[in-house]
């Protein structure tokens, strides 16, 4: 899951930060450090991958510190919740909240007339159960998306400006952005 976004710019406000910090979420910090730890054993190669691509991997570090959080907050700290773990507090906020998707006949029945002729001349009733297990998980998926930009709804997410505006010079480092940048028309 990424960073509470459709789009980090969309949620996420860019500021200086102190030195080292690159996202700030509520009580949740990302630094560099964490950012290095990524793929530190990792082959040359991959640790350029994920150099190249820090946006996203940043991302992904925030998020898996930043839904604990949200999840903590949003199931209280009742006492039957003692020695829960965060891996288990947030399958537990998630399922919550997955378990509550449903798929009606109505929708199945929709999505297999528009799409009748996917299925090699099978019935409705024929491909019934696989459909609704389909849309269920379009759904489901649809549903973590919208808790991920709820969340970034509800926490501030800032960003830290100057790393910010140093890889995304390092982002266009790459064959088909250095011709788009280039304003020489190309194909």
């Amino acid at each position: 899951h990424s960073f509470p976004t459709r789009r980090s710019s969309d949620l996420a406000r860019l500021a200086e930060l102190a030195d080292g910090v690159l996202v700030k979420a509520g009580d949740v910090v990302v630094t560099r450090q964490d950012l290095a730890a990524v793929g530190s054993d990792a082959p040359p190669r991959v640790r350029e991958q994920l150099t190249r691509n820090a946006f996203f991997v940043l991302e992904q570090i925030s998020a898996s510190k930043l839904l604990p959080s949200v999840a903590r907050r949003e199931s209280g700290s009742g006492g039957d919740l003692a020695g829960v773990s965060d891996r288990e507090r947030v399958a537990n906020y998630l399922k919550g909240i997955l378990d509550q998707v449903q798929v009606t006949d109505a929708e199945v029945g929709v999505f297999y007339e528009r799409n009748r002729s996917l299925f090699g001349g099978a019935t409705l009733d024929q491909v019934k159960p696989q459909l609704a297990g389909y849309l269920r998980e379009q759904k489901r998926q649809e549903a973590l998306r919208g808790v991920i930009e709820s969340i970034g709804r509800k926490v501030e997410v800032v960003v830290s400006a100057s790393w910010t505006r140093a890889q995304s010079l390092l982002a266009r480092d790459n064959p088909v952005d250095k011709v788009r940048w280039s304003g020489k028309p190309s194909m």
